[in-house]
């Protein structure tokens, strides 16, 4: 079950013969606002605010046409609302025309035939619809004096509909002479947006605000405002309440144990559990990217300590190793063994690797003809000493390779060092022969000591997280 609202308000008219609403953006945003919230109302909403005839049509059609059967939908107008020559009630957008009220608005029947092909059986309609004309200098009419049947309009299931007013003749908004800030909305969606936000319209304190606890709050509120306005309810064969939001004072509600007295401790044990179980969410959420950080962090810092072992092998080297040079002043000396580290660390290690590759393909090769071929169980004689042959000139090969690969492959890395270190101007004389191939290993021996440590200290963070892991509470219920 999903629970969808679409909210759409019209502020402002092409044709002046309209005036302006300025409660009707305020009503949009205040309304959305508390729709939205996951703590009340939970619902997802989309606002459509002064729109063309076209516009509403396709959004309304596509916000019906798209439900499902449990799903939740409300649909709330703030807007002028006209009768046609036959009594029909009418609803004004931007490009609305006066003189083609029927050709350019969006009619009543439109809506009521959108909503009777929804598969949704849980439909709330809210019309706080107004007509234009000056009623008296501190009120504004929303509606003409008309009569106009809204239980008619929207027969069928499933639907439940709220009214500004009375037969929508007048719904009143007031200029209070100033006194009224701007964007203030109307007492209608204002009643609405007060009794969702501070939990007052759950009317019967069982934490929930349905459809009728709202009615309820509504007529009161803006009866208690303006007594000329009476909003309206029209149910039409509705199963069951249709809940629209949660009290978001319901916690404390159960534990007073509501206004009749009622037992509450599986209701308080519920939403309890419920509000424990999103904040381990929240909390999980954080903690991973907590430790993601710390990972991240973890190999930036042990990446540098990599290439200052590195760089303090180096410089040892310099102390035995005369062809060893390294630029006289400090600041550049420490910078050339930190590059030095650095790049002999990477190029080293790329062609560590490639030079490894053919001696594990060779190892697989044999081994994998071994296994097929059992030569030293089913040959003899000349053939047994062939595959013995085989098998020892593989492992010499091998070794062969791995020493070529431990003995030549560092030096070519700190010559390749030594070759950015060039390029970036720093004067750095690179060893030959033995010095070379023993330089690049006191480089790999400081290297080897911090990816031992920072080896060791991930196995602990491991475990730790582990024993984290294991120790941790999840909330089941109660």
């Amino acid at each position: 079950m999903s629970k969808r609202a679409l909210i759409i308000a019209n502020q402002s008219h092409d044709d002046r013969n309209f005036a302006e609403l300025p409660g009707a953006a305020a009503d949009a945003r205040e309304l959305s606002a508390v729709l939205r919230d996951s703590e009340i109302g939970g619902f997802s909403v989309t606002v459509l605010r002064d729109a063309t005839a076209t516009e509403w049509k396709r959004s309304i059609q596509k916000f019906f046409q798209q439900a499902e059967h449990d799903d939740v939908l409300l649909l709330h107008l703030s807007c002028h609302g006209q009768k046609d020559s036959r009594n029909r009630l009418h609803f004004i957008a931007r490009d609305s025309d006066a003189d083609l009220v029927e050709a350019t608005s969006v009619s009543a029947e439109f809506l009521a035939d959108c909503m009777e092909s929804s598969s949704s059986r849980s439909i709330v309609l809210l019309l706080d619809c107004c007509y234009s004309g000056a009623f008296n200098r501190a009120m504004r009419a929303r509606g003409e004096a008309m009569d106009v049947n809204v239980s008619e309009t929207f027969e069928g299931s499933g639907r439940v509909v709220i009214t500004s007013s009375t037969a929508l003749q007048y719904a009143f908004e007031r200029d209070l002479m100033g006194s009224r800030q701007a964007g203030t909305p109307s007492l209608f969606t204002a009643a609405v947006v007060h009794g969702l936000r501070t939990g007052e319209a759950d009317l019967d304190q069982d934490g929930h605000v349905t459809v009728d606890d709202l009615y309820g709050f509504i007529n009161n509120r803006v009866r208690e405002q303006e007594a000329r306005q009476t909003p309206t309810l029209s149910v039409i064969s509705v199963d069951g309440p249709i809940r629209l939001a949660r009290n978001p004072n319901r916690v404390d509600m159960i534990a007073r144990g509501g206004s009749e007295g009622r037992p509450v401790a599986n209701e308080l044990a519920t939403e309890l559990a419920r509000r424990l179980k999103a904040r381990e969410k929240e909390v999980n959420h954080y903690r991973k990217a907590h430790r993601g950080a710390i990972r991240e962090l973890a190999r930036i810092t042990l990446w540098l300590l990599f290439v200052c072992a590195s760089a303090a092998g180096l410089w040892t080297a310099t102390w035995w190793a005369h062809d060893f040079v390294l630029p006289t002043q400090p600041g550049q000396k420490i910078l050339a063994l930190l590059l030095l580290g650095a790049v002999h660390g990477f190029v080293g290690t790329i062609l560590t690797v490639l030079g490894f590759l053919p001696v594990v393909g060779l190892g697989i090769g044999v081994i994998s003809w071994l296994n097929a071929k059992e030569p030293f169980d089913n040959y003899s004689g000349a053939g047994r000493v062939a595959a013995g042959a085989i098998v020892g000139i593989a492992i010499f090969l091998g070794i062969a390779g791995a020493a070529i690969d431990f003995i030549w492959v560092p030096s070519r890395g700190l010559l390749a060092a030594v070759w950015v270190a060039h390029k970036v101007g720093l004067h750095v004389t690179a060893p030959s022969g033995w010095h070379a191939v023993l330089t690049s290993l006191s480089a790999i021996a400081g290297a080897l000591v911090v990816a031992a440590l920072g080896f060791g200290s991930a196995m602990a963070s491991d475990e730790d997280e582990d024993r984290q892991r294991n120790g941790s509470l999840t909330f089941n219920g109660f």
